[in-house]
């Protein structure tokens, strides 16, 4: 009974999270819906371990204590050492523990769905969100007044309340005349355009495959997001790399290799919030530009001046993003390495390919590494690039897109070797 519980929950924050955007459009008892459905799957979720998966912690007690010990010295004692605020400490670094637990998630969820129709469902959720952007799209390509009709109307349903100053919907008409569609939930569209291709991939090429790649790919551009178009082409490059360049064989190597890689890549894409390089490559807008860019020099002095501990959890520098999360920055990542410091780095570094490897290991205690899983990588690449300019990571947007990308890749993982899988 508790896996259809969970399963039906998890379904549940999936759809609403995908489909509502910023999710502020029911509340309960003063509680956002969302967060009391992710409240009940935590919960849910516990509950199964005592009763069903007590190895998730058993086996691994050293992984957990260093988690502890991780949260509370740059959670706690670097902050205090500061003298900061450590309500602004815990509001930063708990989504970050909500990502700590999205690889046992993802573990749990796949051991007990039947996978196959619960991405049906999510697919689908994709597509309405894809046609929805496209749709909005036309009607205020149409008319402008359309446009602010839509514009008012969306604000009122899924943002009622909020300052236009904090809100996450720009709907919108472009310096150059061209309507924007584009709100946080539009970051699932990645993942939507991932599902077409994996399809395609998998010889299910057909009409209903056509209209879906279609939908999504007009969505992507109705979205005009650089980041978007720059993660596509980056995780392309991944995909060719994973599928020509790498063996076909298991390796525990290739699986530390490419976590590790996922925290380097930040220092590689400075260059890329340079408005230089974006009107090179044509990708330049005016303001969004300046605002990233001035946040690089601050954060690398402040990673200069705190090597070694960093400034803590609900620390930044002199720039302020938002009032209510003075800590948050679009050059999430980076922002992440000034609060850690190098040795809060390498120790995060090291969790992180604990949970790789609890994730990919499989019922037999191997640990799996296959090309055929290039596709997956490539979208998990391509999202962690994207998430270098905007703090998709410490939002249900970037947990949910995780979790979904984790069970498909310990879905692939669990596949049998054949030679139709690539």
């Amino acid at each position: 009974m508790l896996p259809y519980l969970i399963r039906f929950t998890f379904l549940i924050f999936a759809v609403e999270t995908i489909l509502t955007g910023p999710g502020g459009w029911l509340i309960l008892f003063g509680i956002p819906i969302r967060k009391i459905l992710f409240s009940i799957l935590l919960l849910q979720l516990a509950v199964y371990v005592l009763r069903v998966r007590q190895d998730v912690i058993r086996n691994y007690p050293s992984t957990w204590l260093l988690f502890l010990v991780f949260f509370v010295i740059w959670g706690f004692f670097v902050p205090s050492f500061y003298d900061r605020n450590l309500n602004l400490s815990f509001a930063d670094f708990s989504p970050l523990f909500g990502l700590c637990i999205i690889p046992p998630l993802a573990c749990i969820y796949q051991s007990i769905s039947a996978w196959n129709h619960d991405r049906k469902i999510i697919t689908l959720s994709l597509n309405i969100l894809a046609c929805m952007h496209v749709i909005i799209w036309i009607l205020a390509t149409v008319s402008i007044d359309y446009g602010h009709s839509i514009n008012q109307v969306m604000r009122s349903i899924l943002e009622p309340g909020v300052n236009e100053s904090d809100s996450l919907l720009y709907l919108g008409y472009t310096p150059n005349g061209i309507f924007r569609v584009h709100w946080g939930s539009s970051v699932f569209l990645l993942l939507g355009l991932y599902f077409s291709l994996q399809k395609i991939q998998l010889s299910q090429l057909n009409l209903a495959t056509f209209l879906q790649l279609s939908a999504q790919t007009l969505a992507i551009l109705t979205t005009q997001s650089r980041g978007f178009f720059l993660a596509i082409a980056f995780g392309g490059f991944i995909f060719f790399i994973g599928k020509h360049l790498f063996p076909n064989k298991r390796s525990l190597t290739g699986v530390i290799l490419s976590t590790s890689s996922l925290f380097l890549i930040t220092f590689v894409l400075i260059p890329f919030y340079s408005p230089e390089f974006l009107s090179a490559i044509g990708l330049d807008r005016d303001g969004s530009d300046n605002v990233r860019v001035e946040q690089v020099a601050p954060m690398l002095m402040s990673i200069a001046n705190h090597f070694f501990w960093g400034i803590g959890f609900g620390g930044g520098i002199d720039i302020v993003r938002s009032e209510l999360a003075p800590y948050a920055y679009e050059i999430s990542v980076l922002a992440l390495y000034m609060k850690l410091g190098f040795i809060g780095s390498v120790l995060a570094l090291y969790l992180t390919i604990c949970l790789a490897l609890f994730l990919l290991k499989n019922e037999t205690g191997k640990y799996l590494h296959r090309c055929n899983l290039s596709l997956v990588y490539a979208a998990l690449w391509g999202f962690v690039f994207a998430t270098n300019s905007n703090p998709y990571l410490s939002s249900f947007f970037g947990m949910l897109i995780l979790t979904v990308l984790l069970v498909e890749l310990k879905t692939f993982v669990l596949l049998p070797t054949t030679g139709n899988q690539k």
